[in-house]
């Protein structure tokens, strides 16, 4: 029988089995926001490995394959079930590629906290899918025999749908993708399951829903055909079927205009509005419709104030709309967990929402990010399981070539920054459901703070010696020392942030009175009003560097220690989607991204002679370098793998 702590840690590693796992991974998916001291570490580790038979090395099942490192031992696998009972089995079965087999141990635990936490619990949890990449968006038939999803293979930029045959591994390909970046996207199955209907779009140009008539014997499907052109500012989401013969379709009402949701007829062609949005840019984006009870769950995003998204229900019995639940952000989907209750990804992740307005947190022991639920029958609901998005830290060092991803981790690391002068390296990091700043210390990443998982960080900076971190947080701009302790928060809109040199000041863009400009902010308090202008960035020699629209024109400008201010020329790249680590000056270099795609290369150029020349090949379009121009750092996009996964809703 393992005790709590210790079976928690066991079941991280089994889940992260194939995964690089730190020591500081462990404590924040274990302990989270409580923390974790070296010595209790080691100590609930040791406890680990003696309730496992695993005292003496060397250690048969977890391994130290480096410093501060911990997983299972590659040739061992384990398999795990949530059971009705509350239980975790782990079943331990060794490799058929060992000479001699390892005993197979069973170890169990009860977790006594569940039953006092009023909520649904989680239970007969199960992984659907086994498959390499990643999967998104799923519909069951209403029989709950088949389930259709997307699906994008490894080392494919397109969305594929396929077909599973649920309680087997018979899996089938039935549409393919017929190019990168092209979505087969957003199926679901009539109801008699007789019918397929999905999304082809690139989210660019091209936008049709199509049909298919389905045959659940063989897995596959005729008759396909488009039935809606979409293109258009919006695009068409998430299709469901009334009928056999109708469809529901959140749809945009025109150039510029909001998204309602309407029917349309297959036989007739006729459409019908069903919902009227207001207050809303985007307006209604997900809907999803149940029989059973003629009722309409639907999604909209609204526009200011505190919430930012609401589930709504429509029922067509009566055609009354009203309003179920307000969220602060936007949920991705929803999906009927039976004729009363709707699960839904609130702010602390699943909850059920009855119909009469009743929220219950979900209870489980999964530490992996659970998104984009969907139906399975009363009370059973799938959803996929693991990361969406992940992007791995790549240290470029431009003095021997040589590249490390050593900072990285199997979630989403993102905007990575290095000090100027001290070489400490800090980022964002989507890590089962919460978004972290870390920084390096001694080459390891340490947090710094914690978000909620919504939150949008869309700028970060770090000072040359290290000690200073600066964030924009949604509007708010964020001084903190690398401690974590708040120095400055102020809601104020930003367009690019820079540290002085000195490590005194901070210079922001903001917007005032419809002007641009750039700002200097004492890290004593002191503001100081500088020039119009944006995207400041400040230089080793005093030198103050900006962009400045002339007309529709970007210009690169810069001012001088003593104040005088000088044009030097056009901006050479594109200044729409530009942020803070998009472009550097160092050493009166101006150093920027050159190139799309695979072609992307670090430029600098001359800011006397204008001579351009090439730096390094990149794998994103941001970056950061340090003073000395020795180590490059940048982003690049990892291989999401993820599954579908699925599990009944108890009410504890």
């Amino acid at each position: 029988i393992l005790t709590l702590k210790p079976s928690q840690v066991l079941d991280y590693l089994i889940q992260n089995q194939k995964k690089k796992t730190t020591r500081q991974d462990i404590i924040d998916n274990v302990w989270r926001n409580k923390g974790c001291t070296d010595e209790n570490f080691h100590k609930t580790l040791g406890v680990l490995r003696k309730e496992l038979g695993d005292k003496n090395k060397p250690w048969k099942y977890i391994i130290n394959p480096r410093k501060n490192h911990y997983a299972l031992l590659p040739k061992v696998k384990f398999h795990y079930v949530f059971s009705r009972a509350d239980i975790y089995r782990f079943i331990k079965k060794s490799s058929v590629v060992l000479v001699s087999s390892l005993l197979v141990t069973t170890a169990a635990i009860k977790t006594q906290t569940l039953d006092k936490v009023s909520g649904y619990l989680a239970v007969d949890s199960q992984t659907v899918t086994h498959l390499k990449g990643q999967v998104k968006r799923a519909s069951a038939s209403i029989e709950q025999s088949v389930l259709v999803f997307m699906h994008k293979p490894v080392n494919w930029s397109g969305w594929d749908l396929r077909v599973q045959r649920l309680g087997t591994e018979e899996s089938k390909l039935l549409v393919k993708s017929t190019g990168a970046l092209f979505y087969n996207a957003e199926p679901s199955f009539s109801p008699s399951g007789q019918q397929l209907a999905w999304v082809k779009t690139d989210y660019n140009q091209y936008c049709e829903v199509w049909v298919a008539d389905f045959n659940s014997t063989e897995l596959s499907i005729s008759n396909e055909r488009s039935v809606l052109s979409c293109a258009h500012q919006y695009w068409a989401r998430t299709p469901q079927w009334r009928t056999d013969e109708s469809l529901l379709i959140s749809l945009p009402q025109g150039n510029h205009r909001p998204n309602n949701i309407q029917e349309i007829n297959l036989i007739s062609n006729e459409r019908f509005s069903i919902t009227s949005p207001t207050n809303s840019r985007y307006g209604d984006y997900g809907l999803y419709y149940n029989a059973e009870v003629n009722l309409m769950a639907y999604l909209r995003l609204t526009t200011g104030g505190d919430i930012r998204g609401e589930l709504r229900i429509f029922d067509f019995s009566t055609n009354s709309d009203f309003l179920l639940k307000g969220f602060r952000n936007a949920p991705y989907a929803a999906a009927w967990l039976n004729t009363s209750s709707l699960l839904v990804k609130g702010e602390s992740g699943f909850e059920v929402v009855n119909i009469d307005g009743e929220t219950l947190p979900v209870i489980s022991n999964m530490l992996e990010p659970q998104s984009f639920p969907f139906s399975m029958g009363s009370n059973r609901v799938g959803f996929v399981r693991g990361e969406l998005k992940d992007n791995d830290i790549i240290i470029f060092d431009l003095t021997s070539g040589s590249i490390s991803n050593n900072l990285s981790s199997t979630a989403h690391d993102y905007r990575a920054v290095i000090s100027k002068d001290s070489d400490q390296i800090a980022f964002l990091s989507l890590r089962n459901g919460r978004r972290q700043l870390l920084m390096t210390s001694n080459n390891l990443p340490t947090k710094v703070v914690e978000f909620n998982e919504h939150d949008s960080i869309s700028e970060l900076a770090i000072s040359p010696d290290g000690k200073t971190l600066a964030f924009v947080k949604g509007n708010q701009l964020n001084l903190i020392s690398a401690r974590g302790q708040v120095e400055f928060q102020k809601n104020i809109a930003v367009g690019g942030i820079s540290f002085s040199y000195d490590n005194t000041a901070l210079f922001i863009g903001v917007k005032e009175a419809e002007l641009l400009k750039i700002k200097k902010l004492g890290l004593s308090g002191t503001v100081e009003t500088i020039t119009e202008g944006f995207m400041p960035k400040s230089a080793e020699d005093g030198y103050l560097y900006f962009f400045k629209l002339e007309g529709d024109k970007p210009y690169f400008y810069r001012i001088s220690p003593e104040g005088g201010i000088k044009e030097l020329f056009e901006a050479p790249f594109p200044v729409l989607s530009l942020n803070s680590n998009s472009f550097d000056v160092i050493n009166n270099h101006l150093y920027y991204v050159d190139g799309k795609g695979k072609d992307k290369m670090l430029v600098s150029k001359d800011l006397s002679s204008g001579e351009v020349k090439t730096v390094a090949p990149v794998t994103s379009r941001t970056f950061s370098l340090n003073q000395k121009l020795t180590k490059l750092v940048m982003t690049k996009k990892g291989q999401v793998q993820n599954n579908l996964a699925a599990f009944t809703l108890v009410k504890n």
